[in-house]
C-alpha cells in the first residue's frame, strides 16, 4: 500500500493528508523527531531502530512511497488545490530507502536552497 511519512507538519496539514489517505487509499504515518535518525526502509516496515545520531530538524517534510505516477500527481495536485504545500518532498528510491530521514532531509534542504538562492549561471 502506498505510504506517506509526515514530518513536522501542522495539525491542519496532517488532517488534510489523512482525509486524502482515506479517499485515495494510502497509509500515512507521523514521524516523531526521535525517529529522524531511523532508516527510511525501517520506518516504512514499522521498525524504529535508530542507526545513527543524525541532527533533529524542524522543517516540514513528506516522504512518499509506493505511489503510481498517476496517484502521486493526484496527491500533489490535491495538496496544491487545498493550499497544503510542503517544500521538502521526496519519493522513495532503491537508494534513499537506505538513508536516514535526517540524511535525506539534509540533501533536500540543500537542493531546495540551491533552487531558490542561486542564479542560473551559479548552478553549473
Amino acid at each position: 500500500m502506498p505510504t506517506v511519512l509526515m514530518l513536522n507538519l501542522t495539525a491542519q496539514k496532517i488532517n488534510q493528508i489523512q482525509v486524502l489517505s482515506v479517499r485515495m487509499n494510502f497509509a500515512c504515518r507521523i514521524i516523531r523527531p526521535e525517529e529522524q535518525s531511523c532508516l527510511i526502509s525501517d520506518l516504512l516496515s514499522g521498525s524504529t531502530a535508530k542507526t545513527t545520531t543524525g541532527k533533529i530538524f524542524s522543517d516540514e517534510m513528506l516522504i512518499m512511497d509506493g505511489f503510481s505516477h498517476k496517484d502521486l500527481n493526484e496527491l500533489l495536485n490535491e495538496m496544491i488545490r487545498k493550499n497544503n504545500t510542503v517544500s521538502l518532498k521526496a519519493v522513495t528510491t532503491a537508494t534513499n530507502t537506505g538513508w536516514t530521514v535526517s540524511f535525506l532531509h539534509d540533501r533536500l534542504a540543500e537542493e531546495n536552497w540551491m533552487m531558490h538562492n542561486c542564479h542560473p549561471e551559479e548552478k553549473a
